[in-house]
């Protein structure tokens, strides 16, 4: 055979024998060895369907691969292709042309315990050696590769993660990756393409540069509507929340490089969310916003930095509300178990935002904490930030407008740092309702608001926040406030307008208010049936507090203090029956209050009680120290006294019928002494019926009122109170009353010394008119002090004089029996005459009785008086004796006769009315005889008759 024949029978047999090799029994024996290892290695079912070879080109293809069931594979891949070139052999590594895998399947598990499943397919060697893994200190060069084209092609992951309490379970479906000219050795980058769909949850594309030794990855990120639900499982780990809905996009330029340092950097950063809503885990709405927006944002992990250009959101709603702990719902969401403390040299994150616009938000604030739940609605929300550094070095531009509840406006610019915490701000708000206060006063005070707006223009310092160090400069003004007593259902206190004008308020230490006006305001001050007032009444008792206070007392500073058509109500429920009377029409101002200067405030005001009374208050006070130093004047003028009948009923008893008050008050004090001087006027009073009450004056009131009343019918008082306003014992209103007390006292104790007063003669008592033993005769002095009474009782025409007429057994007895006896002979010897048939006279008491008739008359005189006969023993004794007896018994007998005393008493009342009509000249209706009186004593040998004063 020739040579060249046969050289080409074993080129031939040999190129059969290398394909016979390569495309059938390599391939056969790889895919027996790759299932054996497979089985031996893999903790799961696994296998390689196909492996071809192409011995010529070094083309290599796997098909249908998989680890696990075949209805669930963990890893499986249709087709696996590599193109391997043949520099490969000379170049010292693995050079792939190209790099192709179809159809790949991951199924990606977290299990509870945290293992992954992964780790878990694959049978560690019994002979491994830890020692032989390489370090992270290892100077071991990597497998040296390289891969010009690289395909993923239609990739499928599905991820599960069952360590949560809501397993997330999401799927990628397909998933195309490509790789151009990528090596463990090159050092020019390899560019990728990624593009990953998530089905209806979204999709994430890729590309740009890659560099496997060290790992950087450069380029651009682009995710689609991105759903948050599959995801939110690990949002709802650290914060309990659920999602309702919403979706996220974004694009991002970043580079990734994990050398010996780990790097991460985003640039060029754009977010948004949309349509995002979730709720707490009690299915309360906690946060709602149709848009939001970052943009131009940048983040650098090595430096701990992140800036957002642009942060803006579109009809954010938020749900806020605190507990009755008082802790804010929020705070709970936000409560992270702590961290380790960062390394010494690592820097704080620095997070600064260049521009936030937040419009159209809205905000549903409650409070159960309050004493009842408080519901706040903010909407039309706009906020504009500038420059925030939420590391607090620069400061931050703020703007905001918003709606508060469902009139009020609030406006609030300024700048705002966060580190130190300070802030200049310039603050405007409208028509707050002032309601929202009800709950948070509840507690201290029986008092509801029924309406009430709040309007201020202030600007606001701070400074400082520990200690705290803040200022408040501007304006404010409380309109429509209307307040009800809530035990009484009755209004409190109220007012159109209170506006507060050039306030300054340092925090702790001053406020000024320049001015203070108050257009109609109104109060109710009411006496309660105890004596308690509404004002303490309204006051709910407090826990004390035995904390020492040691904070300095605020300075107060008033420039004035304005009253515009003001009015109050007043009412003592403690008098019987109740006194109610109004205040209207009152106007005026208080000048400057200084707690530092010691000079009195100016005051002037005027006013009308019920109406047509005029009341005029004007002086000088003090109304943060009143003790120190007051000169007030008051006056009041045509007060109807009807108004006060609750106070005539409760102190004097009566109702009062008629009248009107003048009533001048003049207030002096200096250094904590009272004294003042207090004129008073009643013009025409009439009393009306009489009225129980325990504590009126036990004395006659009628008759003081008559009294004090002159021909005019005006009473003219004067009552001065003077006391140390620093003794606990004393009080005003009881000094006047008792002075008053003392007044009608000291006139109807007196009432006759008054009277001689009127006429001069003060020192004169008027109320006794003195008689000799037995006489009804007017003495010269008696008829001298019925001429004075005469012309006091003249100018006091209501008074009326009782004339009680007396007489003593003491005093008139013994004249009065003597008397008696003598007529008694005289009527005895005129019988006797008539009987002789002798000529008499017309009247008894016209005779002279001769003394030798007396013996014989005194006989019958004694058997007729005294109705027995003498006594036996009697006539023994001589004739001058026996008479003596008789005459003495006699006499005894009438001594102390009550007909004859009340005859001598009744005829010397009527003398002394007899006087007082025919001789002075007073009207007899207003005189009155009442009944006598036997029983009195005399003095100095005389008995005075009693004058007893009354009043029409």
């Amino acid at each position: 055979m020739p040579k060249a024949l046969k050289r080409a029978a074993i080129v031939l047999s040999l190129l059969l024998l290398y394909c016979l090799l390569g495309f059938l029994i390599l391939p056969r024996v790889a895919l027996h060895v790759a299932n054996q290892q497979l089985t031996r290695y893999t903790t799961q079912p696994a296998q390689i369907d196909e492996i071809t070879f192409n011995p010529f080109t070094f083309e290599v293809e796997l098909k249908g691969f998989r680890i696990g069931s075949p209805e669930h594979p963990v890893l499986a891949a249709k087709r696996l292709y590599a193109d391997l070139e043949l520099n490969s052999l000379w170049r010292m590594e693995a050079h792939l042309a190209r790099l192709e895998l179809e159809e790949p399947v991951i199924d990606v598990t977290l299990e509870k315990d945290g293992t992954l499943n992964l780790t878990e397919l694959f049978k560690t060697p019994e002979n491994s050696d830890p020692q032989d893994k390489p370090t992270a200190n290892s100077t071991e060069q990597p497998f040296p590769l390289t891969i010009d084209a690289l395909a993923l092609q239609k990739a499928q992951v599905h991820y599960r993660d069952q360590q949560l309490k809501q397993p997330v379970e999401v799927s990628f479906n397909p998933i195309d990756l490509t790789l151009e000219n990528i090596g463990t050795r090159t050092e020019n980058p390899g560019r990728y393409s990624l593009n990953a769909q998530a089905g209806q949850d979204g999709a994430l594309t890729s590309e740009g540069t890659l560099h496997l030794v060290p790992f950087t990855l450069n380029g651009s990120l682009e995710l689609k509507e991105a759903a948050l639900a599959p995801w939110w499982a690990y949002v709802s780990e650290a914060l309990p929340l659920s999602l309702d809905k919403g979706r996220l996009n974004g694009h991002a330029q970043y580079h990734l490089e994990t050398g010996k340092t780990f790097q991460l950097q985003l640039s060029k950063t754009s977010l948004s969310l949309d349509e995002f809503s979730s709720k707490a885990v009690n299915a309360t709405p906690q946060i709602h916003l149709n848009h939001l927006a970052i943009a131009d944002a940048t983040l650098d992990l090595t430096k701990r930095q992140i800036h957002l250009g642009k942060l803006e959101t579109r009809n954010l709603e938020a749900w806020v509300s605190r507990d009755r702990d008082g802790q804010l719902d929020w705070a709970k969401l936000f409560t992270f178990p702590e961290q380790p403390e960062a390394l010494p040299d690592t820097p704080n994150w620095q997070i600064r935002i260049g521009k936030t616009d937040l419009q159209g938000g809205r905000l549903h604030l409650k409070d159960l904490a309050a004493s009842a739940p408080v519901d706040l609605n903010i909407k039309d929300i706009n906020l504009a930030l500038s420059s925030l550094d939420l590391a607090g070095q620069m400061p931050t531009t703020v703007n905001l407008n918003a709606q508060v509840g469902l009139h009020g406006q609030l406006e609030v610019s300024g700048e705002l740092t966060l580190n130190p915490v300070t802030a200049r701000l310039h603050i405007i708000n409208n028509d707050i309702d002032l309601r929202l206060a009800q709950a948070y006063i509840g507690p201290y005070i029986r008092l509801e608001v029924r309406s009430g707006m709040l309007a201020s223009d202030i600007n606001l310092s701070l400074h400082d926040t520990a200690p705290l160090a803040l200022s408040v400069t501007g304006q404010a003004q409380l309109t429509q406030l209307h307040t009800l007593d809530t035990q009484r259902q009755r209004d409190f206190l109220r007012w159109q307008t209170l506006t507060l004008k050039g306030i300054s308020y340092e925090h702790g230490q001053r406020l000024a208010i320049d001015d203070i006006t108050l257009l109609r305001p109104y109060a109710r001050l009411i006496i309660n049936e105890d004596l308690t007032t509404n004002f303490r009444q309204l006051l709910i008792p407090q826990p004390k507090d035995d904390a020492p206070d040691n904070t300095t007392p605020l300075t107060l500073h008033i420039g004035g203090i304005h009253v515009v058509n003001g009015s109050a109500n007043f009412a003592d429920y403690s008098l019987t029956p109740s006194f109610i009377t109004a205040i209207q029409e009152l106007n005026g101002q208080i000048g400057t209050l200084d707690t530092k200067a010691s000079d009195p405030a100016e005051i002037s005001l005027t006013g009308k009680v019920d109406r047509f009374a005029p009341v005029n208050i004007k002086g000088r006070l003090n109304p943060l120290d009143p003790l120190n130093k007051l000169n007030v004047t008051a006056a009041f003028r045509h007060v109807e006294l009807t108004t006060l009948t609750p106070y005539s009923g409760k102190f004097a008893g009566y109702a009062i019928r008629k009248g009107r008050l003048d009533l001048d008050l003049n207030y002096r004090i200096d250094n904590s002494k009272l004294d003042a001087q207090n004129h008073l006027v009643l013009d025409q009073l009439e009393l009306g019926e009489r009225i129980d009450s325990p504590d009126a004056v036990d004395l006659p009131v009628r008759l003081a009122v008559a009294l004090l009343k002159d021909s005019h019918g005006r009473i003219d008082l004067t009552l001065p109170v003077a006391g140390n306003l620093n003794d606990p014992n004393f009080s005003v209103a009881p000094i006047i009353w008792q002075t008053m007390r003392n007044v009608i006292a000291r006139a109807v104790q007196s009432p006759f010394k008054m009277l001689a007063g009127l006429a001069g003669r003060a020192e004169t008592d008027l109320n006794e008119i003195p008689f000799e033993a037995a006489s009804v005769n007017l003495t010269g002095e008696a008829r001298q002090s019925l001429d004075t009474l005469a012309q006091a009782l003249k100018r006091r025409p209501q008074l009326q004089l009782d004339v009680e007429g007396r007489s003593a057994v003491e005093i008139d007895g013994p004249s009065l029996s003597a008397q008696r006896l003598e007529r008694e002979f005289q009527t005895q010897y005129y019988n006797l005459l008539q009987r002789r048939g002798d000529k008499v006279p017309a009247d008894a008491t016209q005779l002279a009785v001769p003394e030798d008739m007396r013996p014989a008359l005194l006989e019958g005189i004694y058997r007729t008086r005294l109705k027995q006969q003498p006594p036996a023993e009697w006539t023994h004794l001589s004739d001058t004796e026996r008479q003596q007896r008789l005459s003495a018994a006699i006499l005894d007998s009438w001594k102390t006769s009550d007909l004859l005393l009340r005859r001598l008493a009744q005829a010397r009342a009527q003398n002394i009315k007899q006087y007082l009509v025919e001789k002075t000249g007073l009207e007899e209706g207003r005189i009155y005889l009442i009944d006598v009186n036997t029983s009195q004593q005399g003095n100095n040998g005389r008995i005075a008759a009693q004058l007893h004063l009354g009043s029409s």
